[in-house]
This record gives C-alpha cells, structure tokens and sequence, in this order.
C-alpha cells in the first residue's frame, strides 16, 4: 500500500512539561523528494530534496503521539497543516511507519496515536489526514494485537497494544484530556 520509506536519523531529544506532565519528544529527520524543475532548454530537469521532521511525543504507558511536517515550515503555527503538495505523501508515511515499528522495537508494549491535522478551509472533525491516517493504521497494525480506536469527531486515531491491560487506556485517555484536553 505505501512506498519504501525513506532513511531516517534521530535528531535531539528533549523532555518537555503541560499541565503537570513530563514527557519526551524525539525528533526525526529524513529527505524526501522534493520539486522537479524543468532546465530553461527544456530537455533536463532539476529534482530538488526536501527535508520533513518527525516528531515523536513519548507519554506515560508507552503512549506515542506522532507528528510531522516538512522542515522548511517549522516555525510556522500551522505547519502540521500546511499540505507539500510534492507527491510524496506514501512515502512520508511509509517513512512513519517505520519508526513506529522501530521505537516498538525498542518498547514492546508501545502504543501510538495521532491526529489529523485539518487543511485550510477544512472542518476539524474527520480530516482528510485523518482518514488516511486511519486507512494506514488499520493496515499496518493488526486488530489481534492492537485495538484499534476511532475518533473521528476530533480527528483522531489510537492503535492500543494489547500487551498492556486494558486499564491502561483509560490512563492514557485520562493524560491526553489533561495535557492536550482531548476528550477521549
């Protein structure tokens, strides 16, 4: 369904604090494709890359909170929104997916979660994104591993390891409501 993804690196990791909760953000970078511009005399083109950061939220439980956003756009307020519009996009989420499956590597019991970012002019409730993001999770993450929860009214997405008890998602709902008031 996705294309291969792109190598990634780890690029710093901090340790942040909202409303009463620590947690730690890992970045990642990887280059992706970027621009095809054709050369003046028409005959070859130029192929710019483009830089896209991953960042990782790692909460209580083992809880992971994914985001990511072409580089260039860091400081803008928007730039979880902000569309590339380069083409790319399976393989920026195959590239997702794959940390995914390496930070489970290193944590068995992790879990992970999302939102969909809404696109200008775009209501925030069931989100482009989000629904690719939900098509995406469905098939990577098997429901007999993971339960899989669905909240389209916020745009987002939650693949709960079953290695954990199930009490443990009522914590995490509960920490997501306080830190980033989510009503899970």
């Amino acid at each position: 369904m996705f294309n291969k993804p792109y190598p990634f690196k780890v690029l710093a990791k901090n340790h942040l604090e909202k409303n009463g909760f620590t947690y730690l953000v890992c970045r990642f970078s990887f280059i992706g494709k970027g621009k095809k511009e054709e050369s003046k005399d028409g005959i070859s083109c130029k192929v710019s890359f483009e830089e896209y950061t991953v960042e990782v939220e790692i909460y209580n439980y083992s809880f992971h909170a994914l985001k990511f956003y072409l580089s260039r756009n860091k400081k803008s307020k928007n730039k979880y929104s902000i569309e590339s519009n380069l083409g790319d996009a399976k393989a920026i989420l195959a590239t997702c997916l794959s940390i995914m499956d390496d930070l489970l590597k290193k944590d068995e019991q992790a879990s992970f979660g999302f939102i969909g970012a809404n696109s200008e002019n775009e209501a925030q409730n069931n989100t482009k994104r989000y629904r690719i993001y939900k098509v995406m999770m469905k098939n990577a993450y098997n429901p007999a591993t993971f339960a899989h929860y669905d909240l389209e009214e916020i745009s987002a997405y939650i693949v709960f390891n079953k290695k954990q008890s199930p009490e443990i998602f009522d914590k995490i709902a509960e920490m997501l409501k306080v830190i980033h008031h989510l009503d899970i």
